[in-house]
């Protein structure tokens, strides 16, 4: 890993040139994994829209924030409005938004201390910074650093990264999670063996100790690499004709939404109506999908083919309320995922 130290910039981040990447890299950071960082990684953030920091502001019973910031005295100076006690709120200092309601004991880690952090992570582990961005309006905020890489047939690449990040509501702690990506269709995939749920670090310990728990963390990961690598590996080595396929299909759809009802369509609810139309689009869509895994080139379809159909409906195709990147790494769409790949393996 090449690297050139420049310029100390703001809150003592040191901007560094990362060299070397691949343009593949570059087209899935312009899609929907956040912003490349380029030669400097404060940079990113600020083309990110992530330079700012987190305010405590105190809160009202009717609903408003008391625009008065907070020092050492948490209960805050006496206001005419009635105050909410033991909570306040984490509000972005450039534009003023309501990122959560939190205690007062909550230490905030601000955007630049997430990158100082992840700076020195990848000095001591060899993971490398190659892409910033955030979740519903800034209340995650995320690097993702690049661990290995490796190749199926058909050139089909899958490149391993940790997922690093923090949370500004409160909701959870600071994350290291593994995950991969694809780059030929831009799936997001976690992985499933022992110990690949990654690590929460408490917000309340030192630099030190959150530096050493995250390279612990890419260390421990770098085993559930080589199982996950070996696992995409068999899928793709296991040929499928059509019938398994849509056995397939059906068995992840089912897991999650349930059988559908074998009845005379006369007969139907509406609601049962709905839901066998939804079920019939959706499989066709993976169907679809699947085509489109043999028009890449990948050759005869494979376990791996029809797991890459579901992911990418899910990714990128599937209905989704609120942020779809959130749900992708870590939502509601993760969890589907992971549920679809742990399907794909059971039979092998």
């Amino acid at each position: 890993m090449v690297r050139n130290s420049t310029t100390q910039i703001s809150a003592g981040i040191e901007a560094r040139s990362l060299h070397g990447r691949e343009d593949i890299t570059r087209q899935i950071a312009r899609s929907n994994f956040g912003t490349e960082v380029g030669s400097s990684a404060f940079e990113a953030l600020c083309e990110a829209g992530l330079n700012w920091t987190v305010e405590r502001r105190l809160l009202s019973f009717d609903g408003g924030l008391v625009d008065s910031r907070i020092g050492s005295d948490l209960d805050g100076p006496r206001h005419p409005r009635q105050l909410v006690p033991g909570l306040v709120g984490n509000v972005r200092s450039d534009t003023g938004e309501l990122l959560g309601v939190v205690g007062p004991r909550y230490e905030i880690f601000h955007n630049y201390e997430l990158l100082h952090l992840a700076q020195a992570v990848e000095e001591e582990s060899g993971a490398v910074i190659e892409m910033v961005g955030s979740h519903r309006g800034g209340r995650d905020v995320y690097f993702l650093m690049k661990n290995s890489s490796f190749m199926l047939p058909g050139e089909d690449a899958v490149h391993i990264y940790h997922y690093f990040g923090n949370n500004h509501t409160g909701e959870r702690s600071l994350w290291a999670i593994p995950t991969s990506i694809r780059p030929l269709c831009e799936n997001v995939l976690g992985m499933i063996s022992d110990g690949a749920s990654g690590l929460r670090i408490a917000h309340t310990r030192s630099m030190r100790d959150r530096v050493t728990a995250a390279v612990a963390a890419i260390d421990h990961s770098k085993d559930q690499a080589k199982i996950f690598q070996a696992q995409c590996e068999r899928l793709a080595a296991e040929r499928q004709s059509a019938a398994q396929i849509q056995e397939y299909f059906e068995e992840v759809y089912e897991a999650q939404y349930g059988s559908p009802v074998m009845a005379p369509a006369e007969t139907l609810t509406r609601g049962e109506k709905s839901r066998q139309t939804r079920r019939g689009a959706t499989l066709t869509a993976w169907h679809e999908n699947l085509e489109r895994e043999g028009e890449r080139g990948l050759g005869d379809l494979s376990r791996w083919s029809a797991l890459n159909a579901v992911t990418e409906w899910s990714d990128h195709q599937k209905p989704t309320r609120g942020d779809r990147a959130y749900a992708n790494f870590q939502g509601a769409s993760s969890k589907f995922k992971r549920r679809a790949f742990s399907l794909a393996l059971g039979n092998l």
